[in-house]
C-alpha cells in the first residue's frame, strides 16, 4: 500500500503520467535526488538560492532605506504644503481686512464727497442767483443811464440855448469864452 501512494505521490509530484507501477518505480530510482552527482547540483543550487535570498534581504534592506527616504521627504513636503497654505491663508485673512477697511474708508469719502458735491451745487446755485440779481439791477441800472444821458442831453440842448439867449452872438464874446464853452459842451456829451 505504501509503495502505491509513494508512486501516486512520485506520479503527481513528477508530472508524469506512468502506465505501470514498474514504470513509476524506474522513474523514482532515476530521480535526480537519488544520483551521487545530484548532491553537488543540490549544494550549487542551495547556494544559488542561498545568494538569491541574500540578495533579495539586500535590496528589501535598500528598498527599506529608499522608502523610509521617501517618506521622510513626503512628511516633510507635506509639512511645507501645510506650512504654505496656513501663510496663504493669514495672508488672504489680511487681505480681507484690509479690503474691507479700505471699503469703509471709501465709503466714508464718498458720504463726504457726496455732501462737499451738494454743498458745492447750493452755493453755485445761490451764486448764480446773486449773479442773476447783479445782471438784472446792471440792465437797470444801463436803462437808467440812458435816460439819464437822454435828460442830460436834453438839459444841455436847453442850457445851451439859454446859454446863447443870454450872450450877444456878437464879436464881443472873447475866445476865452468861446472855448470854455466848447469844453463844457465836449464833458457834457461825454
Amino acid at each position: 500500500m505504501e509503495s502505491f501512494f509513494h508512486s501516486l505521490k512520485t506520479e503527481l509530484s513528477m508530472h508524469c503520467d506512468y502506465k505501470t507501477r514498474d514504470e513509476a518505480r524506474r522513474c523514482r530510482r532515476s530521480r535526480p535526488g537519488t544520483d551521487p552527482h545530484s548532491h553537488a547540483e543540490v549544494a550549487s543550487l542551495r547556494a544559488s538560492l542561498e545568494s538569491a535570498r541574500n540578495e533579495i534581504d539586500q535590496s528589501r534592506q535598500a528598498f527599506k532605506g529608499e522608502l523610509e527616504a521617501l517618506r521622510a521627504v513626503i512628511s516633510l513636503t507635506e509639512e511645507r504644503a501645510r506650512s504654505s497654505e496656513r501663510r496663504a491663508l493669514a495672508e488672504i485673512d489680511i487681505s480681507r481686512r484690509k479690503a474691507g477697511e479700505y471699503e469703509k474708508a471709501l465709503a466714508v469719502e464718498r458720504r463726504l464727497h457726496q455732501a462737499e458735491n451738494e454743498r458745492l451745487a447750493k452755493l453755485v446755485a445761490k451764486r448764480e442767483a446773486e449773479l442773476q440779481a447783479v445782471r438784472d439791477r446792471l440792465v437797470r441800472a444801463e436803462t437808467s443811464l440812458g435816460q439819464t444821458s437822454a435828460q442830460l442831453k436834453a438839459e444841455q440842448g436847453k442850457f445851451s440855448r439859454l446859454l446863447s439867449k443870454v450872450r450877444p452872438a456878437g464879436p464881443a464874446v472873447s475866445d476865452r469864452a468861446k472855448s470854455r464853452g466848447r469844453d463844457k459842451r465836449a464833458t457834457g456829451a461825454d
